[in-house]
């Protein structure tokens, strides 16, 4: 794959982020769903 550490070490960094924005958006999404439960129920 990736020879160069520097290119290793900005591919781990952005996917960190990447992560990072994934799992607030699945806790946004996983609130949302609980207020929907909520009004079902």
């Amino acid at each position: 794959m990736m020879k160069s550490p520097l290119k290793l070490i900005i591919y781990i960094h952005i996917s960190k982020k990447k992560k990072k924005k994934k799992e607030k958006t699945i806790s946004i999404l996983n609130k949302v769903l609980d207020k929907d439960k909520k009004k079902f129920c």
